[in-house]
């Protein structure tokens, strides 16, 4: 099954870098584990633990135990993470529903 929406999506992405360029285009910036955490909506720890699954990409730089990305970096990330998304309704796979007859 074709995943339209990962493909609107990614048409998308390419029509707004086309126009507006990407933020790191323009500021290629390193943001710290508090600012990542923000960004994404999730706890300090929790980012830590999707490093370590490697649900998040790793740190470009661990400097005296401090982590850091480039903003390119997580750009990139989320970009793949989109585009490798797969959308399947939610009863692929499973039979076909039986309606009791009615007498």
């Amino acid at each position: 099954m074709p995943n339209v929406l990962g493909d609107i999506l990614q048409r998308l992405d390419a029509l707004e870098a086309a126009i507006h360029g990407r933020a790191s285009d323009f500021f290629n910036r390193k943001l710290t584990k508090p600012q990542v955490a923000l960004r994404e909506a999730k706890s300090v720890r929790q980012i830590e633990r999707d490093v370590e699954d490697r649900k998040y990409p790793p740190p470009d730089e661990i400097i005296n135990g401090r982590w850091y990305w480039w903003l390119s970096t997580l750009e990139r990330h989320d970009r793949e993470r989109v585009q490798s998304r797969t959308c399947r309704p939610p009863n692929a796979g499973k039979p076909a529903r039986r309606d009791a007859k009615l007498e």
